[in-house]
């Protein structure tokens, strides 16, 4: 839930994975704006923006459909 915080510890232990493939996948959710790390306190999860992701369903739907016609 956005403000959630969290480690990569707790992350790797509830996925039982490495860290490796858990720390690559939060510096790109970093570098997309839905994480943000704190120093020394783990990571927290920010504010969601619904209308963005309306804009961006209505735009993959608009895409798809217009590919599945091509084909």
């Amino acid at each position: 839930m956005p403000g959630d915080r969290f480690t990569e510890n707790s992350v790797t232990e509830r996925l039982d994975v490495s860290r490796t493939p858990v720390r690559q996948a939060l510096v790109r959710l970093q570098q997309e704006g839905y994480v943000e790390v704190l120093f020394r306190s783990g990571w927290r999860v920010l504010p969601f923006d619904f209308a963005k992701f309306e804009q961006l369903y209505d735009l993959r739907m608009v895409l798809e459909t217009t590919a599945a016609r091509r084909l």
